[in-house]
């Protein structure tokens, strides 16, 4: 810890592990510095408390586990004060840390009241690992110092003497040797897979050769089949020799049967000819016989015409008899249903009215309908204005600004790849968060790269100078007990070692800038860094406690070239491109200031654009109220519409109803009309004659009688012409 000549530590004990002093001071010197003492003397006691007073946690140590037993017996607390060097030129810097025998511990920086994390923050800058047994060797751990392989020893001494970048350079290192290891096992697989290959080759040499030696055997096959057809040729050869001998001796025998066929042939050839002038007889009788049926059956149905004429006439009589009787009846019953039908009518004409009348509530219907159409119209018309304006100009607008707040917020998900590769444990942290947040009694925030925003993107690098990345990728708490719970979930059982947590100071603490800005915008001062976020108020509490973001303004190009005149109670600010930092020496009051050349925001860089967010949000809900108003006309005009058209409903309604009435009394006119020709035509009917009508019905049967007569001796007389051409043969049945 000590380094020679211009560097200087203070330790101050008021507690002893071995509880023998009860107050101890050590002055480093500039070399090395030994201890020398028999046991139980308290040289331990001076490594436990710059461990103590480091922020080194007891397991470090080795010995006792709650930081109230370093304290001494009988006293209620403990102070340990280290004095540690800085840069030459930079006042030294004392830490002192106070615990009581409840656990409790309070730090100081220069006498000031500091959080942990501050102080660890400290420590860390000086590159002062106390839990690196490399650097620090407790008495008590030399026992882990020796079970240390080679890889741990390298890393440990080189984040002991050296800096990040060498501790990065060996994992870079550790990964090309394993990257070097994987080619070198792909190498070996790729030779077993060459040998496989090969003994395959030889695999398939073997059965290359033996299809070689079937194809062989192949062709000696096809020149067997070959020799085969020709000896079975030459044996059909020979047969076909023998069947022409046999076919010679089959010809000469059948003509020898042909001379002994041709008598009969020519017996055979009269036979067909008798045949066939039979057949044409046949032919010829059967014609006859049907032209023969054909006349019987006139015959038969002309008596049966006959028969029906007589019953139509005695039928026509007997109607007649039966209408002469019913005529009085049909006249009656005519007369009843016209003065029935006049009845109606002068009804139907006392209901409705006379014509006139009719005439004039018709016309008085006629108005009130025009004017009420002409209202409808207008109304259709000023709400197809309205729809139009509301389908075309306002909703098109908020579909509009819907998407633009949609494209804005959708930087989110670009957030959470970025989180993911800056940290994989705090990306699967977050999204173990998401599916419990039940488990937590207050608000829990997630990493700060996807809870703040800033009013313009140009911000970003700014806030990302000046935060720590582990800040940015840590979760925000408002309750300790919450954060104790989220560390033991995703550390120990998700096994999530990379995790981040912070807890927020209280919401009754006020954090004030030194001064308003525009006192300072002589110098190109616009804004402090806090007004251009926009995050959860845990979150802004607590990067004003630790980074004092609400003390921290932003200048432009005039600000850096009038830096020097900056007042000395700012002591770290911002220009377009530039951080300054401020120190004063508390020996010589003398003031030095280092400039850093700000980075591009990598974790911040994408942000939602807050103002644009607004305009949007704005205008959003201004054409949300232009729609809202628009609907509300459009009901208002529906509910005018349907009045009007239930009004009109009513007018159609009446005027049907007068019409309906002046039809039907139409109708029964027409009735009535037809009702007077059908007792007129009833009255003019001549009266029947009964004895001519009987006389005309006896003469028409008699008639009919003759001609049955006639009809049955035609076909007497045809059938003895048929028994007759049977008989002697010229008619066959």
């Amino acid at each position: 810890m000590a380094e020679p000549d211009d560097r200087c530590h203070y330790c101050q004990a008021l507690y002893l592990l071995s509880r023998t002093y009860k107050e101890v001071e050590l002055y480093p010197g500039s070399s090395l510095n030994l201890i020398i003492g028999p046991n139980g003397t308290g040289k331990s006691t001076f490594v436990c408390a710059i461990i103590l007073g480091l922020c080194g946690k007891t397991n470090i140590i080795g010995r006792a586990k709650k930081i109230s037993e370093y304290v001494r017996s009988g006293c209620s607390e403990a102070t340990i004060e280290i004095e540690l060097f800085q840069e030459p030129g930079q006042r030294n810097v004392i830490i002192t840390r106070i615990f009581n025998v409840m656990g409790q511990t309070t730090w100081k920086i220069d006498q000031k009241t500091v959080k942990e994390k501050q102080v660890q923050d400290l420590i860390a800058s000086l590159n002062i690992q106390v839990d690196n047994l490399c650097q620090l060797l407790p008495q008590d751990r030399v026992q882990d110092f020796s079970k240390m392989n080679p890889q741990e020893l390298l890393r440990s001494t080189l984040a002991a003497v050296g800096s990040q970048e060498s501790v990065a350079l060996l994992d870079e290192l550790i990964t090309t040797r394993n990257q070097q290891k994987n080619l070198g096992n792909k190498s070996t697989n790729n030779g077993q897979m060459l040998q496989e290959q090969q003994r395959l080759n030889e695999r398939l040499k073997v059965q290359i050769d033996a299809m070689t030696q079937r194809k062989l055997i192949e062709n000696q096959i096809s020149i067997c089949q070959k020799k085969k057809l020709w000896i079975e040729y030459q044996d059909l050869r020979k047969k076909v020799v023998d069947y022409s001998v046999d076919k010679k001796k089959a010809a000469q025998l059948l003509n020898n049967h042909k001379d002994k066929i041709s008598p009969l042939e020519v017996v055979m050839k009269n036979a067909r000819s008798i045949i066939q002038k039979l057949e044409q007889r046949k032919l010829t009788l059967n014609r006859e016989v049907q032209t023969i049926k054909d006349k019987i059956k006139d015959v038969l149905k002309s008596m049966k015409t006959q028969e029906l004429n007589i019953k139509n006439a005695e039928a026509i009589f007997m109607e007649k008899l039966d209408h002469q009787k019913n005529r009085e009846r049909e006249i009656q019953e005519a007369k009843t249903v016209l003065e029935k039908l006049v009845v109606d009518r002068d009804r139907m004409i006392n209901i409705v009215g006379d014509e006139n009348k009719v005439k004039m509530e018709l016309a008085t219907l006629h108005k009130p309908i025009l004017k009420t159409n002409a209202a409808i119209e207008t109304l259709k018309k000023q709400k197809l204005e309205i729809q139009y304006d509301l389908e075309n100009n306002v909703m098109p607008q908020i579909r509009l600004y819907q998407n633009r707040i949609r494209n804005l917020k959708d930087v989110n998900s670009k957030r959470l790849e970025v989180l993911r590769s800056a940290s994989e444990d705090a990306y699967a942290a977050v999204q173990w968060l998401r599916e419990n947040r039940h488990l937590f009694q207050c608000p829990v925030y997630e990493p700060m790269v996807l809870e703040i925003n800033f009013t313009e993107g140009k911000y970003a690098c700014y806030l990302e100078s000046t935060v720590a990345n582990r800040d940015l990728v840590a979760f925000t708490f408002e309750s300790s007990q919450d954060m104790n719970l989220f560390l033991k979930k995703v550390r120990v059982e998700k096994g999530l070692k990379q995790v981040n947590a912070i807890c927020s100071p209280p919401s009754n603490a006020v954090f004030r800038a030194p001064c308003e800005i525009e006192d300072l915008s002589y110098l190109g001062f616009y804004t402090y860094l806090v007004d251009t976020i926009s995050a959860p108020e845990a979150i802004t509490r607590y990067l004003c406690k630790q980074y004092s973001i609400h003390r921290i303004p932003i200048g432009n190009d005039h600000t850096y070239n009038n830096s020097g005149k900056v007042p000395s109670n700012i002591s770290f600010f911002f220009t377009s491109k530039h951080r300054f930092t401020v120190r004063v020496s508390a020996y010589s009051g003398a003031k030095s200031s280092s400039t850093v050349e700000i980075r591009p925001a990598k974790l911040l860089a994408n942000t939602v654009d807050v103002e644009q967010l607004n305009i949007c949000n704005n205008q959003l809900s201004k054409f949300e109220q232009n729609g809202q108003e628009h609907r509300q006309k459009l009901q208002m005009f529906d509910g005018k519409l349907a009045t009007l058209e239930e009004g009109l409903n009513e007018l159609y309604t009446r005027r049907k109803n007068i019409n309906e009435s002046v039809e039907k009394v139409k109708a029964i006119c027409a009735q009535i009309r037809v009702q007077m020709k059908k007792v007129q035509d009833i009255e003019k009917e001549s009266i029947f004659n009964l004895q001519e009508e009987k006389a005309k019905c006896k003469r028409l049967q008699k008639d009919a009688v003759l001609k049955q007569c006639k009809l049955q001796s035609e076909l007497c007389t045809f059938m003895k012409d048929i028994h007759s051409k049977i008989y002697h043969g010229e008619l066959w049945m």
